[in-house]
């Protein structure tokens, strides 16, 4: 099923909605990455993006203890919205176990330059500190 996923664009969303339950109980922790992955390239919706990249950051750090790949993973989810109090903690917590403090800092530059946002760049820019 994950092959067709990845070969047919199309039912990436399906086969995710029919792996993920299995993957879970079966504790195929790298698969259950790699088809949110999947997933990904057909989701368009910031907050489904945002929920799939928490999704993979978790499995990252707490099934598979690799808390820098999990940073990554939420870095990624800050383009998608940039604005939630709950990701930039989740953020500070994981930069913090991987010395992970200079890429936050430069994701939070690279989102401020690039919104047109006056507001939100205010705000990410004073996190920068």
């Amino acid at each position: 099923m994950q092959k067709l996923a990845e070969e047919h664009e199309s039912l990436r969303r399906t086969a995710a909605e029919i792996l993920v339950p299995v993957l879970k109980s079966t504790e195929r922790w790298e698969a259950l990455v790699e088809l949110y992955e999947l997933r990904l390239s057909v989701e368009t919706e910031a907050a489904e993006r945002t929920q799939t990249l928490w999704s993979v950051a978790e499995i990252l750090e707490d099934k598979l203890g690799r808390p820098g790949d999990a940073l990554t993973a939420l870095l990624r989810a800050l383009a998608e919205r940039p604005e939630g109090e709950d990701l930039h903690a989740e953020i500070a917590r994981l930069a913090a176990l991987s010395a992970g403090w200079e890429r936050y800092a430069a994701a939070l530059a690279e989102r401020a330059q690039s919104t047109f946002e006056a507001e939100l760049a205010r705000d990410l820019f004073v996190r920068l500190g």
